[in-house]
């Protein structure tokens, strides 16, 4: 006998996995520089935002954390095969999915491809100017 509880959790995991998504959220607490940098985005918006029509461009705030601006970035894990018929499959590196639950989500519609990749880099102290994936 087949489990519909799993078909269920399984097929709409799969369905979801369009919106999921790595992120990373930075913040200055306060620091001057940060706030320019802040700033500079939101100019920045406004000069795109005129460039397209009114209400097109999504509108871009920073968030908040303990009084502070903050900045978050995202990526997705995957994008619809059907709408980019093109992209080339790559695989999820094992410190991003080590037991290949990601991998499986990928089904038929979706694809993980170079443009859903996230590169982690370290510092390295002793040699302040270089960093290693």
């Amino acid at each position: 006998m087949y489990n519909i509880t799993h078909y269920i959790f399984y097929h709409s995991r799969r369905e979801q996995g369009i919106y999921m998504r790595q992120s990373v959220t930075l913040t200055g607490l306060g620091i001057q520089s940060f706030q320019a940098a802040v700033d500079g985005i939101i100019a920045i918006h406004s000069i795109f935002s005129r460039q397209f029509p009114h209400g097109t461009l999504e509108p871009w705030q920073p968030s908040w954390f303990l009084d502070h601006h903050t900045i978050t970035a995202s990526n997705r894990y995957f994008s619809e095969k059907r709408l980019c018929p093109c992209l080339i499959p790559i695989p999820f590196p094992m410190n991003v999915d080590p037991k290949g639950i990601l991998n499986t989500m990928m089904g038929e519609k979706l694809i993980h491809a170079e443009e859903n990749e996230v590169k982690y880099y370290e510092a390295l102290v002793d040699q302040p100017s270089t960093y290693r994936p």
